[in-house]
């Protein structure tokens, strides 16, 4: 290991070259912002174009939603060996979750004041799922599979199609897999829709059901 010290002549290069942060361009930011824009003022028809310009997708209202003919279709198409392993993750997520989940609790302190808190679940969430040429069932379970044992009762999960309009299987199934006792959605999308959709609770998305907190991977 070598070692730099403040008092050698090559320092300041080094910890220039040490920075590693990568910060986007002001165009960057100048392109993003003026997305977010539309889409607060558009809502789900601007994220419908952005869909179609950036991921070659067409999607409109009545696209947008995975229907069960293609949950069965995805469950039959993957293999039996990835179901079982989706499913023992899940029984895995919920069993950690059982013991670990905080418990209510209540006393008096000192001063004869009663104390006490409550620990409960969102109603709603909304999940986003990589899709495209990376899809990480794994997010699907880590982030619905503990959504689902925290109790909350409806899970919106959003996931990139290809330009077909199709969901890879594997994600299709892992979501299909999880609904249990919970009043859920599934939903296709180009890359934007999730991030500016889901995420805005009274801008952007605003055509599609608001959710509480949003999360996903990354």
């Amino acid at each position: 290991m070598k070692i730099y010290r403040p008092s050698d002549t090559c320092f300041d290069e080094m910890k220039s070259r040490m920075n590693r942060r990568a910060l986007p361009e002001d165009s960057v930011r100048d392109t993003v912002n003026a997305i977010i824009q539309d889409v607060s003022a558009r809502g789900d028809e601007a994220l419908f174009d952005y869909a179609s310009r950036f991921d070659k997708v067409h999607l409109d209202s009545s696209s947008l939603f995975v229907t069960e003919a293609e949950l069965a279709e995805a469950e039959a198409m993957v293999e039996g060996s990835v179901k079982e392993a989706i499913a023992v993750s899940l029984a895995n997520i919920h069993y950690f979750s059982d013991r670990s989940r905080r418990q209510d609790w209540s006393g008096v302190n000192a001063q004869g004041v009663e104390v006490a808190e409550r620990f409960l679940p969102y109603d709603r969430v909304g999940i986003y799922i990589p899709g495209g040429k990376a899809p990480l069932v794994s997010t699907s379970i880590m982030t619905g599979g503990f959504a689902q044992a925290a109790g909350v009762r409806e899970i919106v999960a959003a996931t990139p199609c290809g330009p077909d309009g199709r969901v890879n299987p594997a994600l299709v199934c892992a979501e299909s897999l999880r609904r249990d006792g919970n009043c859920q959605d599934r939903g296709r999308s180009g890359d934007s829709r999730p991030c500016t959709g889901d995420g805005e609770r009274e801008t952007g998305g605003k055509d599609f059901w608001s959710r509480q907190p949003f999360c996903g991977g990354g």
